[in-house]
């Protein structure tokens, strides 16, 4: 019931919507600098403020407990289908098309041994829809120490090639 309260709030233009999750889901998503890039730069007739609203609901709750909680696999399912009445599929990115667009699923987070940010990868993602009318994806990657799904870019498919 919380959810369905709480989707009157959903902000109702894509230039408020990381602001609205930052805020909500601190200490469970974080967006790094390309997502707000990226969202600024997204065509606002393009997509649905709502849908956009709901994968990060979604990820900041239900995926985070099914990755850093006790959420079983079976729960996350049932739990997507009675609340947001559709499938949500996260899939990891395959090494071909992270090499071949590097620039794209990579993000300077990480920091190593000499105390500077690294290229980190962006080896997973949300995806909706699969035609460029009603497509949606929310490319991430997971830090397990700090239990944060950080984002890397949104709304937007990336390029994708396929090996042949």
């Amino acid at each position: 019931m919380n959810y369905y309260s709480q989707k009157k709030n959903y902000p109702k233009s894509l230039d408020k919507i990381l602001d609205w999750a930052s805020d909500k889901f601190e200490g469970r998503l974080y967006f790094h600098e390309r997502a707000y890039k990226t969202m600024k730069n997204a065509d606002p007739s393009k997509y649905d403020a709502q849908q956009i609203c709901d994968s990060l609901v979604y990820l900041a709750t239900d995926y985070w407990e099914y990755i850093f909680g006790t959420m079983s696999l079976t729960e996350l399912n049932r739990k997507c289908s009675e609340k947001y009445g559709r499938p949500y599929e996260i899939t990891p990115l395959s090494d071909y098309t992270i090499e071949s667009a590097a620039f794209e699923y990579k993000i300077k987070y990480f920091v190593g041994q000499d105390g500077k940010k690294h290229e980190s990868v962006l080896d997973q993602h949300l995806k909706v829809g699969n035609k460029s009318d009603n497509l949606l994806r929310i490319y991430f990657l997971l830090d397990k120490e700090k239990k944060l799904i950080v984002i890397g870019s949104l709304p937007a498919h990336l390029s994708n090639v396929k090996k042949f």
